[in-house]
């Protein structure tokens, strides 16, 4: 089994409760935290490997007991970051009991990049974590609450997804997102604006690209 696949299949085990923790690239949480809520129960579904080339990104999904606050996003969110083997990036969607964790997110998003930038990832080496940010989105992206933008929705679904992969792939590879959106609008005879309007599709729905 290869070892990326064993480490994955390790932190999923390791991970489910209500704990938080800190790590490299921010400073640990203030002793004397406000306190909140201790009633949110979490577990994690599953991960995922959705690395490009050498860089290597994990997506995990989780299941949350109800809404979380921000703050609850943010320490759940830590504590997986802190268990995941060594990656360039990570994106952690998270779902309401009872909502279907293979659609759209239905409690929040997290996302864990190199400058808060997918682009920039190849140019740093996993472990390396110095320029990381933590960026969080709290809500609903369920199709019903985040209906096809306007700007590409005559675009059927199956190239909406393709056009999706291939904007991450070329982000994956190095190139920033402005270019990547060019880039691919060109080549399937698209608007900048579409491509932009299915690119934050694609990351609201969950679509793997």
């Amino acid at each position: 089994m290869p070892s990326r696949v064993v480490a994955l299949l390790a932190a999923l085990a390791a991970l489910t409760g209500t704990g938080c923790a800190h790590f490299a690239g921010e400073a640990a949480p203030p002793v004397a935290a406000a306190p909140e809520q201790d009633d949110l129960a979490w577990e994690v579904l599953s991960v995922d490997d959705w690395s490009v080339g050498k860089v290597v990104r994990l997506r995990y999904r989780v299941s949350v007991s109800r809404m979380p606050t921000r703050s609850e996003l943010g320490r759940v969110s830590r504590r997986i970051i802190r268990e995941a083997p060594d990656h360039h990036g990570i994106e952690i969607l998270f779902y309401r009991q009872g909502s279907d964790p293979a659609g759209a997110w239905t409690a929040g998003r997290a996302t864990w990049w190199p400058n808060g930038r997918p682009g920039d990832a190849i140019r740093f080496e996993p472990g390396d974590y110095g320029a990381h940010r933590l960026a969080l989105q709290l809500g609903d992206a369920s199709p019903a609450a985040a209906p096809a933008p306007s700007a590409s929705a005559e675009v059927p679904v199956e190239l909406r997804r393709r056009v999706y992969g291939e904007v991450r792939v070329l982000e994956g590879q190095g190139m920033d997102h402005r270019r990547s959106v060019a880039q691919v609008a060109s080549r399937h005879g698209l608007s900048e604006a579409a491509v932009e309007e299915i690119s934050w599709e694609g990351v609201m729905r969950g679509w793997t690209p």
